[in-house]
């Protein structure tokens, strides 16, 4: 207690440390968080269900901000007013049903939380995608993940077709993956997972 945390995202990781590391130069994105979020409070700090997003909620006087960091494929932070509406971001991205830019609305996609899915839900999920098991999964949970549970109830990650038998094991280390306890742990090389798989 009583110590000041930072938090500290970087590479598609997010993790509190009470140490202060050296910080890099300031961008511009980096500047404008800095202006916004002087004096600000961290009033919530959320895994958005169903996404490898976290959600932070700031908020001075009567102001609130929210910061979305997106811990999938090249990762990105996401500074929106209390709207919703996108006042900066990281790095600007574009697809062509989604735009990550200022001054556009930041749309998530909604999808289930896997943490409360059903075995019935799990096993839809996997039917309903064409890729290989790993890939099946690591859509909604990461590619290091997807590939651990493959490996702990000894399915080919490459296999695109499943056996009843095995889309039941997998749920089952799913599972008990999200019960075990977290202690980080980091791998030579570089990799970081909150279990040691």
């Amino acid at each position: 207690g009583g110590g000041k945390m930072m938090l500290i995202y970087k590479e598609r990781r997010a993790f509190l440390s009470e140490k202060r590391n050296e910080l890099e130069k300031l961008s511009g994105f980096g500047a404008q968080l800095r202006k916004y979020m002087s004096r600000a409070r961290i009033t919530k700090i959320d895994l958005v269900p169903g996404e490898r997003i976290i959600k932070i909620t700031l908020e001075k006087k009567d102001q609130k901000w929210f910061v979305y960091l997106e811990l999938f494929a090249k990762g990105n932070v996401v500074f929106c007013d209390g709207d919703g509406k996108i006042m900066g971001v990281q790095q600007r991205q574009l697809w062509t049903d989604k735009k990550i830019q200022t001054g556009q609305q930041y749309v998530l996609d909604g999808r289930e939380d896997l943490r409360q899915i059903s075995e019935e839900g799990f096993i839809e999920l996997l039917d309903s995608r064409k890729e290989n098991a790993s890939k099946k999964i690591a859509m909604s949970i990461g590619k290091p993940y997807a590939v651990e549970l493959c490996k702990r109830v000894a399915v080919d990650p490459l296999a695109t077709e499943l056996r009843d038998g095995e889309k039941k094991n997998l749920y089952g280390a799913f599972k008990a993956l999200l019960t075990e306890d977290v202690s980080a742990h980091k791998y030579t090389d570089g990799h970081v997972t909150p279990v040691k798989f």
